[in-house]
């Protein structure tokens, strides 16, 4: 009898085929899936990043619109001029205490 003839050559060889097909499908389904996968999970990494960036970015928003609030009223302007550049009122005088002269000068 030949090889092709052999009753129990066939369906091995037909299994054998069967196997590299499914194989064959198993490895392209996971490199189909995984490669996705993975650029999914680097977005939501990026995603969270960019929330936590934009959570700072509007803590530092409400920080400054109290600043210019603060910065709005007259009263303030007048403090930090007499605070930072010594200026003053019409009328008023300003005084600057100097440090002691050091001995020997």
């Amino acid at each position: 009898m030949s090889a092709a003839g052999d009753p129990h050559r066939r369906p091995m060889a037909l299994i054998g085929r069967r196997t590299a097909v499914v194989a064959t499908v198993v490895a392209v389904t996971l490199v189909l899936v995984a490669l996705p996968a993975r650029s999914y999970l680097s977005q939501q990494s990026d995603v969270a990043e960019a929330r936590a960036e934009l959570a700072e970015l509007e803590r530092a928003n409400d920080r400054l619109e109290v600043r210019q609030e603060r910065l709005s009223d007259p009263d303030e302007i007048a403090r930090i001029a007499r605070r930072d550049y010594g200026l003053v009122d019409v009328g008023q005088e300003s005084y600057s205490v100097l440090p002691t002269a050091a001995a020997g000068l």
